[in-house]
C-alpha cells in the first residue's frame, strides 16, 4: 500500500509542475522617504525574474540587449508610457501616504509590486499590491476587481484609488498580458539567433504540446495504478504477504525436503538388507 502511495504522489507532483506558471512580467516601484531628503524613486522591470528595464529619473532604460533592439515596436512604446504614468501616479499615491502616516521615523519605504503571468494552459492572472515599510498596505483582487484594505489608513485611502479599480483590471488582463507574450517572443529569437536557432513561435507551440501530452501520460499511469491495485484487491485469494508467512513457507518446505530424503535413505536401507 505504501508503495502505491508513493507512486500517486510522486506522479501529482509532476502533473502540478508541469502545469505551473511558465512566464511572468513584473514591475517593482519603490520610494524612500525622509524627513530631510527629497524622496528618492526607483522602478524595475523584470522578465522571468530577470531585470529587463529600470527607471533612471527621467526615462525608462532597456537593461537587456534584445529590448534595445525592439524599442521601435508598438508595445515597447506603449509599455514605456505606461511605466512612465505609473510612476508620477506613484509619486502622488506617495505624497497622499505621507499625510497619514506618522513621519517620526527616520525612513520611510513605499513598495509598488504588480505584474501578470501567463501559464501553459492559456489562464491569465494578475496582482498589484502597496506595501508602506515592510507590511502589507493596500491590495487589489484581480477576480472581483476590488481594493483590499489592510488597515483603517488603507481603508481611508482605497476610496480615493477605488475609481481606478476598472483601469488596474485592464491593464493587467491585457496591455500586461500582451507585453509579456511579445517579450517572451524578442527575448526566445535572441536566444535562438546566439544558439543557431530558428526562432521562437513554433518553439513555444512545441512545448505547450509535450507538457500536454506529458500530463495526458501521467493521468493515464495513475489510473492504471489505481486500478490495477483495486482490481487485485478485489480478487477471492489476495492476502498480503508477511515475511514471517515467507519465513515459515521456506521452514515448512525444508523439514518437507528433510523428510523425503529420510523416507528415501530408510527404503534404500532396507532393499540392502533383503538382498
Amino acid at each position: 500500500m505504501e508503495k502505491w502511495s508513493l507512486c500517486c504522489l510522486f506522479l501529482l507532483v509532476n502533473i502540478h509542475l508541469a502545469s505551473s506558471a511558465s512566464h511572468s512580467l513584473q514591475y517593482h516601484h519603490s520610494a524612500a522617504l525622509s524627513a530631510q531628503n527629497f524622496p528618492k524613486f526607483t522602478l524595475e522591470g523584470l522578465l522571468d525574474k530577470e531585470v529587463i528595464v529600470c527607471y533612471d529619473g527621467n526615462q525608462t532604460v532597456p537593461k537587456a540587449e534584445w529590448m534595445k533592439r525592439n524599442l521601435n515596436k508598438p508595445c515597447w512604446k506603449k509599455e514605456n508610457e505606461t511605466m512612465q504614468h505609473h510612476q508620477k501616479t506613484f509619486k502622488q499615491d506617495v505624497d497622499d501616504l505621507k499625510k497619514h502616516f506618522s513621519q517620526t521615523e527616520v525612513v520611510h519605504t513605499v513598495k509598488l509590486i504588480y505584474g501578470c503571468e501567463l501559464h501553459d494552459d492559456g489562464n491569465k492572472t494578475g496582482y498589484w499590491r502597496y506595501s508602506y515599510n515592510g507590511e502589507d498596505f493596500l491590495r487589489f483582487d484581480l477576480p472581483s476587481g476590488t481594493w483590499t484594505a489592510s488597515n483603517s489608513i488603507a481603508d481611508t485611502i482605497k476610496q480615493k484609488w477605488g475609481k481606478r479599480a476598472g483601469l488596474v483590471k485592464a491593464y493587467l488582463m491585457n496591455q500586461c498580458a500582451d507585453c509579456l507574450q511579445q517579450y517572451v517572443k524578442y527575448s526566445r529569437s535572441s536566444r535562438d539567433r546566439k544558439g543557431g536557432g530558428t526562432g521562437g513561435g513554433s518553439a513555444g507551440g512545441s512545448v505547450g504540446i509535450i507538457i500536454g501530452a506529458v500530463v495526458a501520460v501521467l493521468l493515464l499511469v495513475l489510473i492504471g495504478c489505481v486500478g490495477v491495485f483495486i482490481w487485485k484487491k478485489k480478487q477471492p485469494g489476495f492476502k498480503p504477504v508477511s515475511r514471517y508467512s515467507y519465513a515459515r513457507s521456506e521452514g515448512d518446505s525444508s523439514s518437507n525436503n528433510f523428510h523425503c530424503l529420510h523416507a528415501d535413505l530408510t527404503e534404500k536401507e532396507e532393499g540392502k538388507k533383503e538382498s
